[in-house]
């Protein structure tokens, strides 16, 4: 994995992990042999990070409800989620 910082600000920057080829084609292989198996636990309404899935789609299935006249509250806090890893010097 090679890892560079991007600018995220004038005085932050955010790791960022590019994966070299063989890398790359161990974690295909592996997402290949355990997507079914977390695929098939996943409720039909759960939207992140799933094949096919995206967020166009969770949006379409929101307004559909609130269409019928469902309620939803959604409180989520995702800043800085991806800064929160262990990085080592490059």
């Amino acid at each position: 994995m090679r890892r560079v910082y991007i600018p995220k600000s004038e005085t932050e920057k955010r790791p960022l992990g590019i994966p070299v080829v063989k890398d790359r084609v161990v974690q295909m292989a592996t997402k290949m042999v355990i997507e079914p198996i977390f695929e098939a636990d996943f409720q039909e309404c759960s939207f992140g990070f799933r094949t096919k899935k995206d967020a166009h789609q969770a949006l379409q299935r929101v307004k559909e409800a609130s269409d019928k006249g469902g309620a939803w509250v959604v409180d989520l806090d995702i800043q800085k989620y991806f800064d929160n890893t262990t990085t080592a010097s490059s």
